[in-house]
């Protein structure tokens, strides 16, 4: 019997230890995927978060995201530039129509002028029949 132990002892034993950590590890890396694969089909931002959360990736995405704050507000005073000067572009616009509308209106006759006009009109008739 001594032998028989001997032997087994001596014979490796099946090793499911590693076999098990790798399942395991293949496990976390389906359900990592998946996970990933929902939540920003979802309209999730992943990557944002994961690298808000790590802060030794902080350090490059910093810099990226003052690069990319600067390029944005550069942008934004540029747009900004341009609707001020369509600002400007429309108020003068509005001006000049408000001259016209003035000066439309200071030419329409009024229902005082128009019976004066009426009356100067049928004098005006009159005149010509009389010829």
């Amino acid at each position: 019997m001594k032998k028989q132990k001997a032997e087994t002892e001596k014979e490796p034993k099946h090793k499911k230890g590693p076999l098990l950590f790798i399942v395991f590890l293949l496990f976390l890396f389906i359900i990592g995927g998946a996970g990933y694969f929902l939540l920003s089909a979802s309209g999730v931002d992943v990557k944002g978060k994961v690298f808000s959360a790590l802060p030794f990736l902080n350090e490059e995405s910093d810099q990226e995201a003052s690069s990319q704050s600067m390029n944005s507000s550069n942008m934004q005073n540029q747009e900004t530039e341009a609707l001020q000067k369509k600002i400007k572009e429309k108020d003068l616009e509005i001006e000049n129509l408000q001259v016209k509308l003035e000066r439309a209106k200071a030419e329409t006759p009024t229902e005082e002028n128009s019976e004066e006009q009426k009356q100067a009109k049928g004098k005006r008739k009159a005149i010509k029949q009389r010829r």
